[in-house]
């Protein structure tokens, strides 16, 4: 070989090492895939296992009526997957669109982005807070009916029940946020609103608190609530007992539009508040004929049920446990437990408190600490609203003349009908409500951690109040227990030496020591005023503490004001009769006072006190009487003298 040639290649060796590595290159293909298969398949085989995990574990929460939650929408995921590394752009801008269409007034646009921003981000409980949050208080308060504005406080605390909760089920500030909304947004007095926010709630929750005969103005019953609690969540079960199964395929064939069995479940739910004309005459019909049928009332309260759970996401089986831990008791039948009033907001809220703490030892976030402690007093809290305002009564004012009388359709009657709802004092709450606040004091100690400040004041407070209350309406057995709780709970407290009498003539004084003796018939004829109130809603309890603590102050300035040495607090109070004929007065000619509560009062009064009801006409008569001559006075005055004169 010549220098500088170059070697001929060996082209039977070239060949052989190709044929070598592809093959070697097959195998290795071959077997990555077979690994990848393998690994995909052992993944696809543990997934429901896996999934199964998650249920058991609560990292995802389902729907035992239906499957699960229903996620955000398609139309929401699609753009949310195709982003990748562009979502932080677009959450940046998303942001500022949101912002800018609240700011304009184009709420529904603003609610639209809203779900698209928690979509990129739904993991991140903060962003589910805030969007609820401008929602429920932010963009509601911008609008000018109550209607309107409960559509976005609904709206602001479904997004975080129905989704936020589905991605983040163990963040409690979400829990805090859902009752935080019905605590305070619902149930306080904030917004002006606020008393139509708790009649929507009441309306929309009365039918599924109520047997299907049962009247939907009552409190919910305890054994009811049981009864669902104990129920299948599964309808082919329920179907399994014959008499449920014929009951419902006579059902389907009572209206034509019925295609389902959970066609029929969801009339039954909306029979008591559906116009009559919603479904065929023959259903109603049907359902009336069935009273006395164990299958009807057993399909009502599965369709109840479902419909808790699926729509407000009320478990009953939890129902049933907070109405045994927090359930009032009845003063009058010895005591016996009661449920809580889920009509109420604030019991609500305490659902969902008790819902988040399951999980506190889970919160990883750096305000985990505090994220337990709102909740806690969410709990109690709700608990001393119950006792201050859980009173609930739903009255209806539209006159019988307008109710449907057709056969058959009886069950409707109550949708022809105005409703107002009115919340007072529920003694019955006292217990639960000082007891939560107690029990949760001595969870603190042994622990490095202080109870939230101001909490064993708030409930002594509160028993206190209760303590008189019960006094003043006759239950004396029921003060006196508890004011020995309160002296044992606070033994070193000399203001719970003396016995119950004077404690509650004590506690009389020092509530007026403060106001000066000429204000002193104001206050009286105030307290008795609301009396009239309580009177005219059927609450003679209520109304009764009203009478004796006003009888009881008058009491107390007579004995002690009446001969001080001191002239600056003498007083002269006129008597008894006078200041309430002139409270019952003031409130029949207040105009801020519903027409049909002083109806109401004013039907009591004609039945029980024909004689007073007779005065009040006169004087009524008089005052008009009065103002007709004054305004032809003004008018002619206006006019001048006639032409002739």
């Amino acid at each position: 070989m010549v220098l500088g040639d170059s070697p001929k290649p060996d082209i039977r060796n070239s060949r052989t090492d190709r044929k070598y590595n592809m093959r070697n290159n097959f195998l290795i293909n071959s077997v990555l895939t077979l690994l990848t298969a393998s690994f995909v398949g052992g993944g696809a085989y543990m997934l429901p296992g896996l999934y199964q995990q998650r249920i058991d574990t609560e990292i995802d929460r389902v729907d035992h009526f239906g499957g699960e939650i229903q996620e955000l929408a398609t139309e929401i995921r699609i753009p949310t997957a195709a982003l990748f590394a562009f979502r932080s752009l677009a959450i940046d801008y998303l942001w500022i669109r949101a912002e800018k269409l609240k700011q304009e007034g184009q709420y529904f646009d603003a609610l639209y982005l809203a779900r698209a921003i928690c979509a990129l981000q739904p993991n991140l409980g903060s962003v589910w807070d805030f969007q609820a949050w401008n929602m429920a208080y932010n963009i509601s308060v911008g609008l000018p009916t109550g209607s309107e504005r409960w559509e976005w406080v609904r709206a602001g605390f479904e997004l975080v029940r129905d989704h936020g909760l589905k991605y983040n089920p163990r963040n409690l500030k979400l829990y805090w946020v859902i009752g935080w909304i019905f605590q305070h947004k619902i149930g306080a007095i904030a917004d002006d609103y606020h008393r139509y926010y708790k009649l929507m709630f009441a309306y929309e929750m009365s039918p599924l608190l109520t047997p299907i005969y049962g009247d939907l103005t009552s409190r919910p019953n305890l054994a009811d609530i049981k009864a669902m609690s104990e129920l299948t969540t599964d309808y082919n079960e329920l179907a399994a007992d014959p008499g449920v199964k014929e009951l419902m395929d006579s059902l389907l064939k009572t209206d034509p539009r019925f295609k389902s069995v959970e066609d029929v479940l969801s009339a039954m739910t909306a029979l008591r508040i559906s116009p009559p004309d919603q479904y065929a005459k023959e259903f109603g019909e049907l359902i009336k004929s069935s009273a006395d049928n164990p299958a009807l009332w057993q399909l009502d309260r599965f369709s109840r049920a479902r419909t808790l759970m699926k729509e407000w996401k009320l478990d009953p089986k939890v129902m049933h446990n907070l109405n045994m831990q927090y359930g009032p008791i009845d003063y009058v039948n010895a005591g016996e437990k009661k449920a809580l009033d889920w009509r109420t907001p604030w019991a609500y809220s305490i659902y969902w408190a008790v819902q988040g703490l399951k999980y506190r030892e889970f919160d990883i976030e750096t305000t985990a600490e505090m994220n337990v402690t709102r909740l806690e007093r969410l709990v109690y809290h709700s608990l001393q609203e119950m006792f201050h305002y859980g009173n609930v009564k739903i009255y209806q004012f539209q006159p019988e003349s307008a109710f449907a009388q057709d056969t058959g359709r009886e069950v409707f009657d109550t949708q022809q009908l105005e409703l107002q709802i009115f919340n007072s004092q529920d003694l019955e709450m006292l217990q639960f409500a000082y007891q939560a606040t107690v029990d949760l004091k001595k969870s603190y100690e042994g622990t490095d951690e202080e109870p939230p400040h101001g909490m064993d004041v708030a409930a002594e407070n509160l028993m206190i109040n209760g303590i008189q209350s019960l006094y003043l309406t006759g239950y004396r057995d029921f003060a006196q227990k508890y004011y020995d709780q309160l002296r044992n709970d606070f033994p070193e407290k000399e203001e719970y030496k003396p016995s119950l009498d004077e404690f509650v003539r004590i506690c009389m004084r020092d509530q007026i020591k403060e106001i000066t003796p000429k204000f002193a018939s104001i206050y009286v004829m105030n307290i008795l005023r609301d009396g009239y109130y309580q009177l005219a809603l059927a609450e003679d309890e209520n109304a009764n503490v009203r009478q004796q603590w006003a009888q009881q102050i008058y009491d107390v300035y007579l004995r002690d004001f009446q001969n001080d040495p001191d002239p600056t607090k003498r007083t002269e109070l006129p008597p008894m009769a006078e200041l309430k004929y002139g409270a019952l007065m003031e409130f029949l000619s207040d105009s801020g006072i519903n027409t049909n509560i002083k109806g109401m009062l004013m039907s009591r009064i004609s039945l029980e006190q024909p004689s007073l009801y007779d005065r009040i006409v006169r004087e009524i008569e008089r005052q008009q009487e009065e103002y007709r001559n004054a305004t032809r006075q003004v008018d002619s005055e206006v006019q001048g003298p006639s032409p002739e004169q």
